[in-house]
């Protein structure tokens, strides 16, 4: 069995790259031109669900993905309203006591399938979902316990936002 050294291996290089470039290929130092995501790419998303349960794929946009940063509001205080972007998002609420009021204002012009989901870690005794624009919002919280939490999704057939949790 031969022995493989590092000249016969450079030199096998060398070949190949020779006949790559007699045979037409061509090399080049420069880098693909980037193209910026516009937000409405789809990508699938295999939801997991066991014995063929439906929907096995979903399709998500990027935009979708971006919301799904994670707000963290620490010291949040009575009275505050908070405007949601478009994207939609996940807020976890923390105070250092019961809150006697909290708004959220929900996006105006949100892609069908937007999330809002809050977390709260202490009781809202006044909570208020105000939907953007001409939406509404079906089966709207108007409280939270300590540890509750809370999810709605954006129909844009409907131009209402469903209450999933």
């Amino acid at each position: 069995m031969p022995k493989i050294t590092f000249r016969w291996l450079f030199g096998a290089m060398a070949a190949l790259v020779a006949t790559a470039a007699l045979a037409g290929g061509q090399f080049t130092d420069q880098l693909p031109t980037y193209t910026p995501l516009l937000g409405t790419e789809k990508f699938p998303l295999d939801t997991g669900f066991s014995q063929g349960r439906q929907p096995q794929t979903i399709y998500a946009t990027v935009n979708q993905m971006r919301a799904l940063m994670l707000v963290a509001e620490p010291g949040a205080v009575t009275g505050a309203s908070v405007t949601v972007p478009s994207t939609g998002g996940y807020y976890s609420l923390d105070a250092a006591g019961t809150l006697a009021a909290r708004t959220y204002v929900l996006p105006t012009s949100p892609e069908n399938g937007t999330v809002f989901h809050l977390f709260s870690s202490v009781i809202v005794t006044a909570l208020t979902l105000t939907p953007g624009g001409t939406d509404t919002i079906n089966d709207p919280v108007t409280a939270m316990t300590a540890a509750g939490s809370i999810e709605f999704a954006y129909n844009a057939a409907t131009g209402i936002w469903y209450r999933l949790q």
